[in-house]
């Protein structure tokens, strides 16, 4: 049977969506622009809601989810409908203590507070620890040399389970962190600064979702950020955990995350040559080592404007953001083994701009069990040439443009081998193909899987808005493309979900493809190409398009 009448009897046989692939289809012998205009048409209609969605604010939990994964800070005038998400957080909270109902004892925690001439505000965060509703804790106050006071008050202070520990000299906010902890006896960590609060339930939920995760070694929350004590928010911070976006730009606070102490085996504690973004640093070394996860239940408040003396108002000027990014971009996968072939198809329809660098990047990963086919369509563009770097070329006259440029590499590649779609302006990194390979392998219901497309340019806000553009970020999960399908409640940043494989890299099992619609439909731009083979993926095969955080593959130009 041909493909185009396979096609046509998986449309017949589907009940879901038949409206749709009859009418886009049915013209596909004559390679008709009516199913390009009807791509754009329903991209236009996408675009329109996504507009009305971002003037109203998102539309439930599951999109405030989303929202939160590229853009993690709401700004005021903090939108109505986030009430709704509010009662849903207070909700998530009380499913996480009831987990404590499990515990035979409920595990010691240790809350390090530093602080450092603080006299008028220090009392009312040691009374936001001391009303908590979780009972075990210990409070490890380090005074860094305080001279307004605060050092005698807390010298008066009685209590069980507070501990005050004064230092001569002034060390600041790290090293006084530290001393907190060779001191602290808990088996959980929590950090809480002399300006900010928690409310009661925070130690509570936050230990009821290390007994929901049992596999995480660090959780965070959503918080509250104020002016003064009696102002209204004025903004909400919450970001799903985002690998890529937290490497670029933290949105992590540390009064909202705590983490198991076991963690200072290996990352040993606060990077005292630092003189901010500390807990950025800690908390990317924790993540590179250790999983922790986004848990959306609101518990912290953070003010901005009661004291005068805030670290990160203090050392603006002397931001350390790029040692920080610097000293942990490292990359997760290494090299491995291939277990199936792999053809790398590369299509060319527009420029050879790049590809020499993106076929000398694949080739420097000395890959066994690899071929690369660099297949040309509908353009005047020599690349005959490029057979000396030891790769297919396939050069056609046809004038099929984008899908017949990658059609023709699959039908000559090698009929058992998965396949690659790689754009020329991708470069792939050590142990990438491998583990695309093994993610598609190792999952069930996987119909293609997406890597990080890091790039750095001036429109990386627009895919994700949170993102500075000095550092490299992921825009697979696009919000402008509005590619992220899910996201789950309690996030380890691994594995995303997305709506649409943007063929910048993707990786599609061969018993995957073979059962699919194919690319031969007559679309001649690549992004009719990717919405109409992903929606095919998803809703005629009823498989997922996986976004995978760990794999890193480099984009040279951002389209």
């Amino acid at each position: 049977m041909s493909l185009l009448n396979r096609v046509k009897q998986k449309i017949l046989n589907s009940s879901d969506m038949f409206v749709f692939y009859r009418d886009n289809y049915k013209s596909a012998t004559q390679k008709s622009k009516k199913l390009e205009n009807s791509i754009k048409k329903k991209d236009d209609e996408i675009k329109k809601l996504k507009s009305k969605k971002d003037s109203n604010g998102f539309g439930d939990f599951e999109g405030f989810l989303i929202d939160a994964y590229t853009s993690p800070i709401i700004r005021s005038p903090i939108p109505d409908n986030f009430s709704y998400c509010k009662e849903f957080m207070d909700q998530v909270a009380d499913y996480l203590i009831a987990n404590l109902k499990k515990l035979d004892e409920l595990p010691l925690v240790s809350v390090i507070m530093p602080v450092y001439n603080r006299k008028d505000v220090v009392m009312n965060a040691i009374e936001s620890v001391l009303n908590q509703s979780y009972s075990n804790f210990e409070l490890i106050i380090v005074d860094d040399a305080s001279s307004d006071g605060s050092r005698e008050l807390l010298e008066g202070l009685k209590h069980d389970q507070i501990k005050v520990i004064l230092s001569n000299r002034n060390g600041g906010s790290s090293k006084a962190r530290n001393i907190g902890l060779k001191h602290a006896k808990g088996e959980y960590i929590a950090y809480l600064d002399s300006d900010n609060l928690w409310q009661k339930d925070y130690l509570a939920a936050t230990i009821g979702a290390f007994v929901q995760l049992p596999d995480a070694y660090g959780v965070y929350s959503a918080q509250y950020k104020y002016k003064t004590y009696n102002s209204p928010p004025v903004e909400v911070l919450f970001g799903t955990l985002n690998k890529s976006l937290l490497h670029n730009a933290n949105f992590i606070d540390l009064n909202s995350f705590a983490h198991k102490r076991c963690v200072l085996d290996t990352v040993k504690g606060f990077d005292e040559s630092l003189n901010k973004e500390v807990d950025w640093d800690l908390i990317l070394r924790i993540n590179y080592h250790y999983k922790i996860y986004s848990v959306p239940f609101l518990q912290t408040k953070y003010y901005m404007d009661i004291v005068d003396n805030r670290v990160s108002d203090v050392l603006r000027k002397q931001t350390k953001a790029f040692v920080v990014r610097d000293k942990n971009a490292k990359l997760y996968t290494q090299k491995g083994i291939l277990n199936k072939k792999v053809s790398i198809v590369i299509p060319i329809v527009e420029s050879r701009e790049n590809i020499e660098n993106c076929i000398i990047a694949v080739n420097a990963l000395e890959l066994e069990n690899v071929d690369i086919i660099v297949s040309n369509n509908n353009s005047d563009i020599d690349i005959g040439d490029l057979a000396r770097f030891g790769v297919k070329v396939i050069d056609t006259n046809s004038n099929g443009g984008f899908s017949d440029a990658i059609s023709n590499a699959v039908k000559a590649s090698d009929r058992n081998s998965d396949i690659l779609l790689l754009s020329k302006d991708a470069k792939l990194t050590e142990g990438s193909v491998e583990s695309m390979q093994k993610h598609a392998l190792d999952i069930p219901d996987c119909g293609l899987i997406v890597p990080q497309q890091l790039v750095r340019d001036d429109k990386i806000k627009v895919h994700v808005p949170h993102a500075t553009r000095i550092f490299w970020c992921d825009i697979a999960a696009s919000k402008h493309y509005n590619t992220v399908h899910r996201v789950p409640l309690f996030h380890d940043g691994e594995l995303l979900e997305l709506n649409l494989a943007r063929f910048f890299a993707t990786y599609i099992k061969r018993d995957v493809l073979e059962a699919s619609c194919g690319f031969d439909l007559g679309i001649e731009d690549s992004y009719g190409a990717m919405y109409t083979f992903s929606e095919y993926i998803r809703n005629f095969m009823n498989l997922k398009i996986y976004h995978v955080s760990e794999i890193i593959v480099i984009s040279n130009i951002l389209d």
